[in-house]
């Protein structure tokens, strides 16, 4: 380990390891991701058990979480521009955002939920793809999603 590596080349035991980032979070309501209290748990768990063959004390355990405290809490907020209908298909919807704001749906097919906000509605949905703003192929900011079919222009 490198505690161990630190220990032996250096003759002292570092009182701490900070594990870093890359905690999840969920994008989707269909995402799921482990409960912080039981990632600190496994790691703390880990960390003592490779501490104690390596016959080191186990040190304070940091990470970074900076998305899984902040992530649940964002969101973006768009506004309905055109909207425009494919027979048969699905129904495409454009908004005032789109690739400029967040690239990811774009780099790694990234997957987000979508909701009508600015009010309710009690219409049927329809299946619509959220599209941004920059008339490009990968512009796509929800790929599919369920919308109210009155869904209008200037809906948030």
């Amino acid at each position: 380990s490198l505690l161990a590596a630190v220990r032996d080349e250096h003759g002292v035991e570092l009182p701490e390891i900070d594990l870093g980032g890359g905690l999840g979070i969920a994008y989707t309501s269909d995402d799921d991701p482990r409960e912080p209290h039981e990632i600190a748990k496994a790691l703390g768990e880990i960390v003592t058990r490779e501490c104690e063959a390596a016959k080191l004390r186990t040190p304070r355990i940091s990470v970074e979480p900076g998305r899984a405290i902040v992530g649940p809490t964002a969101f973006t907020l768009y506004e309905v521009g055109t909207i425009k209908p494919l027979d048969g298909l699905r129904t495409y919807v454009s908004v005032d955002g789109g690739m400029s704001d967040n690239i990811r749906t774009a780099l790694y097919d990234a997957e987000y939920s979508v909701a009508l906000v600015s009010r309710t509605s009690d219409a049927d949905p329809m299946l619509v793809r959220v599209v941004g703003k920059h008339c490009e192929s990968g512009d796509i900011v929800v790929k599919d999603a369920f919308l109210p079919s009155d869904l209008a222009p200037g809906d948030l």
